[in-house]
């Protein structure tokens, strides 16, 4: 996987975040975030729980809109109409 590469190259290798997000193709920015979602202060990979926290993450961020009421919802549908 994607993720496997990023800390092969970071930990095995030692390049830095330049590097591998040119390596690849990928925002520096996308390499960072990853890093710091998955490690420890002290730099410990979680390699084998990080996909399983990736969804987590995902499936609460997709969570947001549950609040909003139906009502709400509509409204906002029937002002984009307009």
């Amino acid at each position: 996987s994607e993720r496997a590469e990023i800390y092969k190259l970071r930990v095995t290798d030692k390049l830095s975040m330049s590097v591998i997000a040119a390596t690849m193709k990928r925002s520096k920015s996308t390499i960072s975030r990853e890093l710091n979602r998955n490690t420890s202060e002290k730099h410990k990979v979680y390699l084998d729980t990080s996909d399983e926290t990736a969804r987590q993450r995902r499936a609460e961020g997709k969570g947001r809109f549950k609040r909003i009421s139906a009502v709400t919802i509509e409204n906002v549908k029937q002002g984009l109409e307009q």
